[in-house]
């Protein structure tokens, strides 16, 4: 069944995101997309900030929860995240599975389509493909692409 949901994040968690949203600026970029879109590089400053993120929005014992332990070594077995700046409208293609969007800063509209505006305070989950369109800085996370 094709899904998209949207979850409240709690006060703690939104400290969390404030935590990450200040990071950011420290961040080197690892690519840019023909379309102006730019991916940070990951690096164990962000994984600390992220890390207890992920923890706190209870993925792991949510009904259409992508993580089946509650153990951080799990956790990062089966998941991957990456944030991006999305300045330009893109695709979210779901080729591994469902996934989750959770915005860290919104200096804009983002929308996506389905499943309807990005507001601060929340977070999406989604299994099917859908369009994101612009401003905000956001981490995805999803599984593994097998082999990675």
């Amino acid at each position: 069944m094709s899904t998209i949901k949207h979850y409240e994040i709690t006060p703690q968690g939104q400290e969390l995101l404030k935590q990450i949203e200040d990071e950011l600026p420290q961040i080197k970029l690892l690519k840019s997309d023909d379309h102006g879109n730019r991916e940070y590089e990951p690096n164990a400053k962000l994984d600390a900030k992220v890390m207890p993120l992920l923890e706190n929005l209870e993925l792991s014992v949510r009904e259409d929860a992508i993580i089946m332990s509650k153990q951080l070594l799990n956790i990062w077995q089966n998941l991957g995240y990456t944030v991006w700046r999305i300045s330009n409208r893109i695709t979210i293609h779901n080729e591994t599975g469902p996934g989750y969007l959770i915005p860290v800063h919104i200096s804009g509209s983002p929308c996506l389509t389905p499943g309807g505006p990005q507001k601060p305070g929340s977070y999406t989950y989604y299994s099917v493909d859908t369009e994101l369109s612009p401003e905000l800085d956001c981490i995805f996370l999803a599984q593994h692409r097998k082999g990675n």
